[in-house]
């Protein structure tokens, strides 16, 4: 029985990790989202040595927002609760920033999102064409070595010398198929470790996938980015990474490079051109600095001793649509379970 609860935490941990190879060959158009992130910041349990240093002073919480891309989502509402100290837009992304007073109880911070999810994929982009070309200067932000997209390491250039392709979109597609059937989902990697590392041990969660394909593209020349955002139809966290190439004839077009891989090809060829609208963009920086590398938020303390009195805050995300349908492999779960305890 231990065997058997230890094979279903991680087939639900790898479930939320990589998503279904079973999406529905009928994709809508668009899908609303209705979505509240609560932010909970908690003092320390026990007043701690210099604790008393840091009265009167405040913890700084920035936040990533989403905003209206066109083509790819429409963001109609969103409602602070309570109002952040101000918000900006730098590098492109759009931020709230808060400057909390040091709690002495449980303090609440309630973002409620409002967007329409467009389905924009590359059969999508085939059929409306070119959506406009972009300067080589700006192009080639997307074609650097980087921190975590590192396509001048020794490992990612010999499995870039692999992947061959007459065209962008050929190649794109062999390094999508390439990265999807050698990569081995790993539920131990938390967080990301970048494409190097990736690309030598073959192992890795979405945000891996999602840097070894774009280190890839850009070692071919092809200009690649890592996005992140919350998708719909989520098993444990809504939070994803994802891709985007810049394809010459058709612009920016998304891609979703984490499968298993034991796909069919016949999934895994629908899956490069198919793409549901359930994604909500927030950025498209893969070490973003105003949020010290992370993705949504970030909360640098003032100075050290606030380390000591405050505990690292909760995120919360609830959706309030769509609804939220179970994942086809917790179905599966769910009926191994029944099955388990009727013997």
């Amino acid at each position: 029985m231990k065997k058997y609860r230890i094979f279903l935490f991680l087939l639900i941990i790898t479930a939320s990790s990589i998503g279904s190879t079973t999406d529905p060959k009928d994709l809508a158009d668009s899908t609303e989202i209705a979505v509240v992130i609560y932010y909970e910041i908690f003092p320390a349990e026990k007043s701690l040595p210099g604790s008393e240093s840091a009265a009167g002073r405040q913890i700084k919480l920035t936040v990533n927002l989403p905003q209206t891309i066109e083509g790819k989502q429409e963001v109609t509402k969103i409602a602070f609760e309570p109002l952040p100290s101000k918000t900006f837009i730098e590098n492109g992304n759009r931020y709230a920033e808060y400057d909390v007073p040091v709690p002495k109880e449980k303090t609440v911070i309630k973002i409620r999102i409002e967007a329409k999810a467009l389905r924009y994929d590359l059969a999508t982009a085939k059929k409306e064409k070119n959506r406009g070309s972009l300067s080589t200067s700006y192009l080639g932000h997307f074609l650097k070595h980087e921190r975590m997209i590192e396509k001048n390491d020794p490992a990612v250039l010999r499995m870039s010398r692999k992947i061959k392709g007459g065209g962008d979109l050929e190649i794109v597609k062999n390094i999508y198929k390439y990265v999807i059937l050698n990569l081995t989902n790993d539920p131990s990697k938390l967080k990301g470790v970048g494409a190097a590392e990736t690309a030598k041990t073959k192992k890795g969660m979405c945000i891996d996938y999602c840097d070894l394909f774009v280190a890839l593209c850009r070692a071919k020349n092809i200009p690649a980015r890592v996005t992140a955002g919350y998708r719909t139809n989520f098993n444990i966290s809504p939070k994803h990474s994802w891709v985007e190439v810049y394809l010459k004839k058709y612009g920016w077009v998304p891609f979703d490079v984490s499968a298993r891989s034991d796909i069919s090809e016949e999934m895994l060829d629908w899956r490069f051109y198919n793409l549901s609208a359930r994604w909500l963009y927030f950025t498209s920086l893969r070490s973003d600095p105003v949020l010290h590398n992370n993705y949504f938020y970030c909360y640098p303390y003032w100075d050290g001793n606030l380390r000591k009195i405050i505990r690292p805050i909760v995120e919360r995300i609830e959706f309030e649509k769509p609804l939220r349908e179970k994942h086809d492999s917790l179905k599966d779960i769910e009926r191994a379970r029944k099955a388990a305890a009727s013997r």
